[in-house]
């Protein structure tokens, strides 16, 4: 240990007598682990970190999908199926039901809505979490009538009960009925999602519908059961089930998949492939670093010659290049996590939306030792550079010569010519990447959504079932309740709507048409469904193309009306006119007359195509959850302050959440485009500039092992242009063969991203054209100032360098 102690201290002192090349390598060397880091502690949350539960890798979400539906997403399954399931199948040691909940938390403080879930009675047994505070629910409170109890969220404990141990037993309203405490969750617990608030399904089998699909379902599997196993027997299950529920569930089929497949989606895909892009930037640092440690050694030769006369071994010279390398990886790791963390600290905030509990960009393990990895490969990298130089190296050459010229400059100079050609291509291929995710949000951004954000603002709004029972009771307290918000200051319209777009809140179900005969294989036509307020197609700017849209006239003892978007119009009326055509949801719904056809609204992504919508008129259709959007004058989040004054004025137990201005939507819904056009972008800048510096680099070295060269050309006449021309073309050379490497390798990538681009592809010319032109001009701009200095040495002194 005592050799590589002394390697080391004198690896640094060498390297710190050279500062300017210190700070250059150990920068560029922080670039490339700092951008790598801060992707890879993504891709740890989203990919490689485990979810927070026991054992979380035997968690599996049972799904189905119903071809009547329409849909060819996984759906949630009705309470009738689930206990089926779980009476019929063996290969689960647990499974527990779900959904999704907003409750009016009331009768302690002032009234709020949170995120919760109703859950069977074991949920918390499955999932293997236990409250720090009292307990989970029991068999009994599971059951129709049994006792009404809640669990909560350790942040709604905190928060509203501040965190008082004795809040056990006491009773909070919850929708205006009361409950019971009966436990605490632990810190950051949270399921679903968002969930931070647990009461009791309370279903009754004798009362439930097979077809009535609400419910997630989540397993535990038993031990020694494979999730193939696991998938066979549900398959089988539902198998049996749909030939004894013809009516229902004839054609239904189930999945079982991973929980943290399920919960993380696609975008573990997308963390993938930006972590394939960010270690082209560490290879770009790389081949940087490896042509500035072969420009040094060249200068370095008559050194390791007189070491290697002296005695030193080749080996030991070797051990001393890898002792530089050792502190130059170990003073770039560390610099490269510092700026790593810092990245993610700044991807951090730049996510606009509420993370999910199990999102959690922290610096464990897999982090240090991805860092530790790449910094010890790249130490083996750098010192490999300058070795192999010297393996190829003439000592007694070197000492004749003087150490700077020879023919292993020659393939020194290839070699180093090979790494700018490299780095150059790698930068350009993730130019174009970043130029075609920023045109792609650009074309985002120019997308017609079908209506008019600005000005507008909006809150969610859930009416409690045992005060607001009936649909009359329903739509008098949201005509109410718009009728006190218009009158605000400020105020030009007011408008109630059961879904926002962009919002993914629409409904969908199968349709009938009347005069179009039921399909045979069972699918049905499908569409989404909103219910909407009068002047909401006005306030939301919405243009009405044919008829009318909803207004005062459609009242509950009316003609039973509906509004359909173009997109239906023209799927199920081509060339004819949608108006007075009559549909249904279902078979067994009223058959409602179409008044009107609107311009389309994009329900979720603007990229994804717009489905056919039925808008029903608020006073036909009960509406217990719902938005209040107001169209103001000035600022639009000036105005919630007073629509939350106006509920409470109107009923004390209900409370308004999800308040946003419309423009605060659009760019939600726009909010992952804009974070990998971000991304991409700045990891192209760092690709650029380091390609720059590797091309500016290069070339400084031609010209110093050219200095005599260049002196005998300028004695026998050469004008400064034309030992400008000398280098500059070099440079354009190698930026050429780096073009023509880079833009195959890039059609390959924006192939592979594809599913992150919207109206853009290896077909853009402008951008398949605009970026090498960019390439080759900061090229030729990096070779200017080498060749510059170049024309300026005077032949005597050129003539006289060793």
């Amino acid at each position: 240990m005592d050799f590589l102690q002394r390697d080391v201290r004198f690896a640094a002192r060498s390297l710190f007598r050279t500062r300017g090349f210190l700070a250059l390598v150990v920068g560029a060397i922080a670039l490339g682990i700092g951008a790598n880091t801060t992707v890879f502690s993504v891709l740890n949350t989203l990919v490689l970190k485990p979810l927070p539960f026991e054992h979380s890798e035997r968690l599996v979400m049972l799904d189905e999908r119903a071809p009547q539906s329409g849909n060819a997403d996984w759906m949630t399954t009705s309470f009738l199926d689930f206990l089926d399931w779980r009476a019929q199948a063996r290969s689960f040691e647990g499974m527990a039901a779900f959904y999704d909940a907003a409750f009016n938390l009331s009768g302690d403080g002032e009234a709020e809505r949170t995120s919760g879930a109703g859950v069977s009675e074991n949920l918390f047994q499955v999932l293997r979490t236990k409250p720090i505070l009292g307990r989970g629910f029991t068999a009994e409170e599971g059951r129709p009538g049994g006792p009404a109890v809640a669990v909560l969220g350790h942040s709604l404990w905190t928060r509203r009960y501040g965190a008082d141990p004795r809040v056990l037993g006491r009773t909070m309203l919850i929708d205006g009925a009361p409950y019971t405490i009966v436990g605490v969750m632990p810190e950051g617990f949270r399921f679903p999602e968002y969930a931070d608030l647990w009461v009791p399904l309370r279903l009754d089998p004798a009362q439930s519908r097979r077809d009535r699909r609400f419910l997630a379902v989540v397993g535990r599997l038993a031990p020694g059961a494979t999730l193939e196993r696991a998938q066979a027997e549900i398959a089988t299950v539902n198998w049996r089930l749909s030939e004894e529920h013809r009516d229902t569930n004839e054609g239904v089929t189930a999945s079982a998949r991973p929980l943290q497949e399920a919960m993380r989606g696609d975008t573990s895909q997308a963390a993938l492939l930006f972590q394939g892009i960010t270690l082209l930037v560490l290879l770009i640092a790389w081949a940087n670093v490896a042509n500035l440690l072969l420009a040094r050694s060249v200068g370095r030769r008559k050194e390791i010659a007189v070491r290697g006369a002296l005695g030193a071994t080749r080996a030991r010279i070797v051990r001393q290049l890898v002792a530089e390398g050792l502190v130059l990886g170990t003073l770039g790791g560390g610099a490269g996590l510092a700026l790593g963390i810092w990245g993610r600290n700044l991807l951090a905030r730049a996510i606009p939306i509420d993370l999910p509990f199990w999102v959690s960009f922290s610096l464990d393990w897999r982090v240090v030792a991805f860092v530790v990895t790449i910094s010890l490969v790249g130490v083996l990298f750098f010192a490999l550079a300058p070795a192999v130089q010297l393996r190829e190296a003439d000592l007694q050459e070197s000492l004749k010569s003087g150490g700077t010229r020879g023919g292993t400059d020659q393939r020194g100079g290839r070699v180093q010519g090979g790494l700018v050609v490299a780095e150059t291509a790698l930068a350009l291929v993730l130019l174009i990447s970043a130029a075609m995710l920023t045109r792609s949000l650009l074309r985002l951004q120019g997308m017609d959504a079908g209506f008019e954000p600005a000005g507008v603002a909006t809150g969610r709004i859930s009416l409690s079932p045992s005060r607001y029972p009936k649909p009359e009771q329903q739509v008098a307290l949201w005509a109410r309740l718009a009728e006190r918000v218009r009158t605000l200051p400020g105020v030009e319209a007011t408008a109630v709507t059961g879904a926002l777009p962009l919002s993914r809140g629409s409904h969908g179900s199968a349709i009938a048409i009347e005069g179009r005969p039921p399909a045979e294989d069972g699918n049905e036509p499908f569409a989404l469904s909103g219910t909407v307020s009068p002047d909401y197609f006005r306030l939301m700017r919405i243009p009405v193309r044919a008829g009318r849209g909803v207004d005062a006239s459609d009242r509950a003892d009316g003609l039973p009306a509906a509004v359909v978007n173009e997109a239906m119009a023209k799927r199920f009326w081509p060339g004819e006119s949608a108006v007075g055509r009559r549909v249904r949801f279902g078979n067994a719904g009223p058959w409602r007359t179409v008044v009107g056809v609107v311009a389309d609204v994009k329900d979720s992504r603007l990229a994804n195509p717009t489905l056919p919508t039925v808008y029903v008129p608020l006073a036909q259709s009960a509406l217990s959850f719902g938005y209040i959007v107001v169209r103001t004058a000035g600022d639009p989040a000036a105005v919630i302050p007073g629509v939350r004054a106006e509920l409470r004025g109107i009923d004390p137990s209900l409370a308004m959440d999800q308040t946003f201005t419309l423009p605060e939507v659009v760019l939600r819904s726009m909010w992952l485009s804009r974070l990998y056009a971000w991304l991409a972008g700045v990891f192209a800048v760092i690709a650029l500039g380091l390609s720059a510096v590797g091309t500016y680099g290069l070339l400084g070295y031609m010209v110093r092992q050219r200095t005599q060269e260049i002196g005998v050309r300028a004695a026998l006449g050469a004008r400064p242009r034309d030992l400008v021309a000398l280098f500059v073309r070099r440079g354009a050379r190698l930026a050429t063969l780096a073009i023509l490497i880079g833009l195959p390798v890039s059609a390959a990538l924006v192939r592979l991203l594809s599913s992150l681009l919207y109206g853009v592809g290896v077909g853009d010319l402008v951008v398949f054209v605009a970026v090498p032109v960019v390439m080759m001009g900061v090229a030729l701009f990096a070779s200017f100032a080498p060749a510059w200095a170049a024309a300026r040495v005077e032949p005597s002194i050129a003539l006289r360098h060793d």
